[in-house]
């Protein structure tokens, strides 16, 4: 069980954001283990932490307003078939997600946390599964601009199938503050996010590496292969609340 600090830099500009700050990121795990920074292994639990470093900035950069709301969508809207899979007591191979048994965790810092379920893959944990956690909504907070808080949530990572040695895993996020203001850090505009309020290209992500134990076959010819998973638009859009005049 190990800690994942996700600090989201959020300039929090309508138009443009600020290079110094330009890219949310994971800070290195605190332990000295072969699996730092952002990697984890697999099958193992992840307990992930997502720090709102401040909160939104009007377009010149003159006014800030504070979080109110907060979103992270979660890669599992799709199987992993010949990627990663599950295993039950019998060690039967079943399929897998990105992100598996997903639980945010309480706070009083905000009035409402919701994880709606969705249709997903097939996976085992404790039993056959085809829904899960979509995504997670910390609603009602009033963070102040100057200040920040951590949402913390956890989640099952899969296996590695064949000669994956890596999956890739964007968990894009959404921060709303006052007066719709809103920064979201997803590799590309859908429908409710428009360009202007969009990250460079860039999204949250972790790694799920291979166990030390488990080395690559011959087959693989010792360097093995690297996947991204990442939420496809309408599992974004489903998971985002309904925010208006985004600014």
């Amino acid at each position: 069980m190990k800690t994942l600090k996700v600090l989201l830099a959020l300039t929090m500009t309508a138009g443009t954001v600020d290079t110094a700050f330009a890219h949310a990121n994971f800070t290195p795990k605190d332990n000295l283990d072969f699996y730092n920074g952002r990697d984890y292994q697999e099958g193992s639990t992840a307990y992930l932490s997502l720090n709102l470093s401040h909160g939104c900035s009007n377009a010149d950069g003159s006014k800030s307003f504070a979080t109110r709301h907060a979103v992270a969508i979660m890669p599992n809207d799709s199987d992993l078939n010949g990627i990663g899979f599950t295993v039950d007591r019998s060690g039967n191979r079943h399929g897998a997600n990105g992100l598996m048994g997903v639980r945010p965790e309480a706070s009083a810092n905000w009035k409402i946390i919701k994880n709606p379920v969705t249709s997903v893959g097939e996976y085992y944990s404790h039993g056959e599964k085809n829904e899960d956690v979509g995504a997670i909504q910390w609603i009602g907070g009033r963070i102040p601009a100057d200040f920040y808080a951590s949402v913390n949530f956890r989640a099952q990572l899969p296996l590695l199938e064949s000669c994956v040695s890596k999956i890739k895993l964007y968990i894009p996020a959404v921060q709303y503050c006052a007066r719709g203001h809103v920064k979201a850090w997803l590799k590309e505009a859908t429908p409710s996010m428009p360009a202007h309020v969009v990250s460079t290209g860039y999204a949250p992500y972790i790694n799920v590496v291979r166990a030390e134990n488990n080395p690559l076959g011959q087959e693989c010819g010792g360097e093995g292969s690297e996947e991204e998973v990442y939420p496809s638009v309408e599992h974004i859009e489903k998971g985002l609340l309904p925010w208006r005049n985004v600014k």
